[in-house]
């Protein structure tokens, strides 16, 4: 069940929770220093309270020296190993940038520079559905065709948040191609679930991103809308946000479903938030053809934020769309809309000719549309990818084990027999499709002397999508059933800033907004992601062979058993860049899914993630072997929870590990040596002991490869399955 709404105080750092100030049982991270000219009132200041922070908060924060950049960044990061993996497993990013702490050193310091913020979005952490360029990090669209391209450039929008000095912290999963089919599910990184309740859906496609938001991960986000992408992840999570009018905001770098439909907006815990991102991501672009209509019609969308903006305003509920556990919500909504000054008029929508219209339109022009702009999108800035049109895609897509989701692979299968986009059957079916929707939406403000429509979020997305036309998006509360329901308040083109007004003012009384059980705040009591050293399995590679000059690689994995979560500490050469790379079986794949830096001291934190039967995690240092298998890797702990290979001589190793108590005695440990002819076991082996210790030494001659592995019972013949965890030495 949500939590309602209240001020909790989070630590910025689990690792510093020890200099942490402890107000109410939870924790909250004391001020950094301030300066002996300071006036005496700031050495008092409050803690700052990382949850649920808002845009304007952290400013003032920032302002009042009470938090920094670094802290905020830290925050969210120990959130994120806390739950994203761990705890409920979230799974809501596909990559989180290595670089964050980066970006917001960086930010301390132009703050320092400029005795002031270097944008209006100064140091706001935020979340990227992955189909949004950043030329620092992957961008996938969901799918393992893309897994490990970065993109040469950012996207526009992307270049206008970090201009306006946003930290990009991480890019959120989605639906793979933003398609829709499992909602929250890509091949690419699986099932993203909800942080309210696990059963649920997320929504998509911009459920990664919503998931992020809505459990803290950071303070607001961005996703993409062709036929509720934003609106139904926004709608599950309890989030406000805006799905803009079509050629507002800029899709240049956003890979394309249908530029048609296609619009990028915010996703965030307030509607301030919402219209701060809009100030800065609205605009012409040239790279961007639709906007061009956007000319003149930007507006300042903070400023016109008011609590008194419902106040004579007529709102014309579509009552038809108005069902099941979504009435008591709605009739609540109502109430406080009157009790601010609104009149409301109860309207039937069309529902016959809306459903039609969509029916007609929407699924030949999409993927119409998807078929050659995706192509297009590949060709102009991904050159370098591995795929270059549709056909590429499909046919990857379609390999056994790819891991699509079916309905996904059975659309790409569908626009693959459309004609091309210039057709002037499917231009005309576009346009007379907008137009009619358009006719829809215009007659049931006109014609019923209302200022704006209002419905369930869940409902009538096809009204906001095959108009054009923008919806503000607020929450509405929750049903019997605890289930978030969002209201969505539809207007014309270009009236944001009035949506917005009336979503504030509503948003202001009714603090309808609930927080996920799931994702608590963390306390100096949370147990955080991490186990005993005693329980971290370690895996050190000889500097021989490919990379002969290079200090050894060591990889740390910490364990929890109960939720088979895992993170991974990397140890190579200060300032080396660092890939975490799975490989999966059976199509025999690497992809990158995490990237970073180590630091002076030769360490690299990596976030958690949730290992497979079937995946195995290296370890590259780039620029060293071409093969990452050469370099390192872990696999899946199941049975063991520790294992180490230090070595101790000239070729000589002391393996030494601890097995899980069930196993204790149970398990066989022995070396291997990898021919051409497969696996070699060698003679040296052992068993663990009650206690579930083992360890044994190994001096190796002659060259090739060597490992260990760990089998139950007596049986040491390569049989499926039977193997637990195996590194591999190189010399």
């Amino acid at each position: 069940m949500p939590v309602p709404l209240r001020r909790r105080l989070l630590p910025l750092a689990t690792v510093s929770l020890a200099a942490a100030t402890l107000i109410g049982g939870h924790a909250a991270i004391a001020a950094p220093p301030i300066s002996a000219t300071a006036p005496d009132l700031a050495l008092v200041a409050s803690p700052f309270v990382l949850e649920e922070t808002t845009i304007a908060q952290i400013q003032a924060a920032l302002a009042a020296q009470r938090v920094t950049c670094v802290q905020l960044v830290d925050g969210y990061l120990a959130r994120i190993a806390a739950y994203e993996d761990a705890g409920p497993a979230l799974n809501a990013l596909i990559t989180v940038a290595a670089n964050a702490r980066a970006q917001a050193a960086a930010l301390d310091a132009a703050y320092r520079a400029r005795r002031g913020p270097v944008g209006p979005l100064h140091c706001v952490p935020m979340v990227l559905k992955d189909n949004i360029d950043t030329n620092d990090m992957q961008t996938t669209a969901g799918s393992r065709t893309l897994a490990g391209s970065t993109p040469t450039r950012d996207a526009t929008i992307t270049s206008k948040l970090r201009t306006a000095g946003v930290i990009v912290l991480a890019k959120g999963n989605l639906d793979e191609w933003a398609h829709g089919g499992m909602a929250g599910y890509s091949s690419v990184n699986g099932q993203t679930r909800n942080p309210y309740d696990l059963s649920r859906s997320p929504s998509g496609s911009s459920g990664g991103p919503a998931a992020a938001v809505a459990a803290n991960f950071a303070v607001a986000g961005v996703g993409s809308d062709t036929l509720g992408s934003i609106r139904g992840p926004v709608d599950a999570q309890s989030l406000a946000g805006i799905k803009p009018t079509v050629g507002l905001v800029s899709g240049a770098g956003v890979v394309p479903f249908s530029l048609t439909f296609d619009v990028a907006g915010p996703l965030t815990r307030t509607v301030a938030d919402s219209a701060a991102i809009l100030d800065v991501i609205a605009g012409v672009d040239p790279e961007d053809p639709r906007t061009s209509v956007a000319a003149g019609k930007v507006s300042d969308y903070t400023a016109a934020l008011r609590t008194t903006a419902l106040q004579g305003v007529r709102v014309g509920v579509l009552r038809n769309y108005v069902t099941g556990g979504n009435v008591p919500v709605v009739a609540e909504a109502i109430t406080t809309m009157r009790n601010l000054g609104a009149e409301v008029v109860e309207l039937q929508a069309p529902a016959a000719d809306i459903t039609r219209i969509q029916s007609d339109v929407y699924t030949p022009v999409s993927q119409t549309d998807f078929k050659a702009q995706l192509g297009d999108y590949l060709r102009a800035r991904r050159p370098a990818a591995a795929v270059q049109s549709h056909a590429d895609v499909l046919a990857a897509s379609s390999q056994p084990g790819f891991g699509i989701a079916p309905s996904v692979l059975a659309r790409l299968q569908a626009e693959s027999q459309r004609g091309p986009v210039d057709d002037p059957a499917i231009q005309t079916l576009a346009a007379t499709g907008t137009a009619a929707m358009r006719d829809v939406v215009d007659s049931l403000l006109q014609d019923n002397d209302v200022d704006v429509l209002l419905h369930p979020t869940s409902t009538a997305s096809g009204i906001a999508s095959l108009s054009g036309y923008p919806a503000a998006l607020v929450p509405g509360g929750t049903n019997a059933s605890g289930v978030s329901v969002g209201l969505a308040l539809q207007g014309t083109a270009f009236t944001e800033a009035r949506l917005l007004a009336y979503a504030y003012a509503y948003e202001q009384a009714a603090r309808a907004r609930t927080l996920p059980a799931l994702t608590p705040p963390l306390t100096a009591a949370t147990p955080t992601a991490t186990m005993s050293p005693s329980a971290t399995p370690t895996v050190t590679i000889a500097p021989d062979g490919a990379c002969a000059t290079r200090p050894a690689v060591t990889l740390e994995r910490s364990t929890i058993v109960a939720t088979g979560s895992a993170g991974v500490t990397v140890t190579a050469p200060a300032s080396a860049t660092v890939d975490l790379l799975a490989y999966t079986r059976p199509s025999s794949t690497f992809r990158v899914v995490r990237t970073g830096t180590t630091g002076p001291d030769g360490t690299l934190v990596l976030p958690a993630l949730r290992p497979s039967a079937n995946t195995r995690l290296y370890a590259r240092v780039r620029g060293c072997a071409a093969n990452p298998a050469a370099d390192s890797q872990v696999l899946d702990v199941r049975t063991a929870l520790s294992l180490t290979a230090t070595r101790t001589g000239p070729r000589t190793y002391v393996f030494a590990g601890r097995a899980l108590p069930a196993r204790a005695g149970g398990l066989v440990v022995s070396l291997y040596r990898v021919t051409p002819e497969g696996r070699q076991v060698l003679t040296s082996q052992t068993r663990a002991g009650t206690d579930g210790a083992w360890s044994l030494q190994r001096t190796f001659t002659g060259t090739g490869r060597f490992g260990f592995v760990v089998r139950t019972g007596q049986d040491l013949t390569n049989a499926p399955g039977s193997s637990n965890v195996r590194s591999t030495l190189v010399f």
